[in-house]
């Protein structure tokens, strides 16, 4: 079993011409890929399961850090409790990912 983890996944970009950038929480029991979704002033929160790398769009996954499994449920309080900033028109997947991976 490898220990829990957390990786920012990097895609194709959906729009425009940034690459899209995703949260990924590996357990051994779960993967859940943490996003935003959409275009400014319209973006929402994306949970999803799986793996990263099952995506058409899917570049590389960049490691973060190790976690605890005690751990897996403080990161998903602090990915639940990230705010999507729909007001600051170069705010994007990437702010949002940067900000919930410094856990």
């Amino acid at each position: 079993m490898k220990p829990p983890f957390l990786t920012v996944a990097i895609y194709h970009p959906r729009y425009g011409n940034f690459q899209h950038w995703a949260l990924h929480l590996h357990s051994d029991t779960e993967d859940l890929i943490f996003e935003v979704d959409g275009e400014h002033p319209s973006f929402q929160k994306v949970v999803s399961r799986g793996l990263p790398s099952d995506n058409l769009g899917f570049i590389e996954s960049v490691f973060v850090c190790q976690i605890g499994r005690p751990d897996i449920p403080t990161v998903k309080t602090v990915v639940n409790a990230t705010l999507v900033d729909n007001e600051t028109l170069e705010w994007d997947c990437q702010d949002c990912a940067g900000y919930s991976g410094g856990v």
